[in-house]
């Protein structure tokens, strides 16, 4: 079964758990939201970068991706909306018959999992939140555009 975005590289990267993408990725792994063609619905994603692929997973303990997205050659935009999202097109840079356009939407809101606000104030917190939605965009945008350019090394 070959899932969406994978091209052909399937059969290895479907081999490698979690676990070792995050010992592998350089600490570039964390939470998204995600949203797919069929399910639109923004879900969480544990992501890792790795040797320009964007592994994504239910958890960060799961056994198989849920995809794989190849960076060789990709776009990464900032996305007005939904609000700190950024969209990834695939093979937008390169001529790559095993590369299939496609463009991958995901939101750095929503995702924190231990991280409580420091703030009692409602007002600073949502403040603070928002602020640590935009850093994590900033972050995982120069991650990608940093892993994106290895394609051209």
């Amino acid at each position: 079964v070959q899932r969406a975005g994978m091209g052909n590289q399937m059969s290895n990267e479907k081999q490698m758990k979690a676990s070792e993408v995050k010992a592998l990725s350089m600490k570039r792994c964390g939470w998204l939201m995600k949203s797919g063609l069929s399910n639109t619905h923004l879900q969480k994603r544990w992501c890792a970068i790795y040797e320009l692929k964007l592994f994504y997973y239910e958890s960060p303990r799961s056994e198989i991706p849920n995809g794989v997205i190849d960076l060789r050659g990709a776009m990464v935009k900032k996305c007005s909306n939904p609000k700190f999202g950024f969209e990834i097109e695939t093979g937008g840079m390169i001529q790559d018959p095993n590369i299939r356009r496609r463009t991958f939407l995901f939101v750095a809101s929503g995702v924190d999992t231990k991280e409580a606000s420091l703030s009692v104030d409602p007002r600073s917190a949502e403040l603070e939140q928002r602020q640590k939605d935009r850093n994590r965009q900033k972050m995982w945008m120069k991650w990608i555009s940093d892993e994106i350019a290895r394609t051209f090394i």
